[in-house]
């Protein structure tokens, strides 16, 4: 059920996490857990657009397993993707430029190469020491 919000026009807002929203309609188990709780780890089954949480209150015996188990995993929560020079770089292949009514294109030639500086630019170490400087220099000249 969804809970309509209105602002100026009428405008839906949807409520639900985009991760959340993917994984209603997407039907199958997942591992959910918490950046701030390192080992708080959720089994979560989604089935029919409803979300079910498995308890985890009763420990299993090792030896009663019959030898017929199958077993897929572990399957945990997996820690952000660190962004690179080269996955940036990568990126730029599926960037989408968005008009003013919602059309979008891929990047010219020339609108990818300026992508492409920006982003060798944004991983150099020289760029990132001269903006470190300037930092202290603004900062040292406002206190002064």
């Amino acid at each position: 059920m969804s809970n309509p919000i209105l602002i100026g026009q009428a405008e839906e807002i949807d409520l639900v996490q985009p991760k959340v929203r993917a994984m209603l309609n997407n039907e199958g188990f997942y591992v959910g857990g918490d950046t701030k709780q390192d080992r708080m780890i959720v089994p979560l089954v989604s089935v029919g657009g409803r979300v079910f949480c498995m308890k985890i209150d009763t420990e299993m015996e090792p030896s009663r397993f019959l030898p017929s188990l199958t077993l897929h995993g572990p399957y945990g929560p997996q820690a952000p993707v660190a962004l690179n020079e080269q996955l940036a770089l990568a990126f730029i292949e599926q960037f989408e430029i968005v008009g003013d009514n919602n059309d979008s294109r891929g990047p010219s030639d020339e609108e990818k190469f300026v992508l492409r500086e920006f982003v060798l630019q944004l991983f150099d170490q020289q760029t990132i020491d001269d903006l470190n400087r300037e930092k202290a220099v603004g900062s040292g000249a406002a206190e002064g």
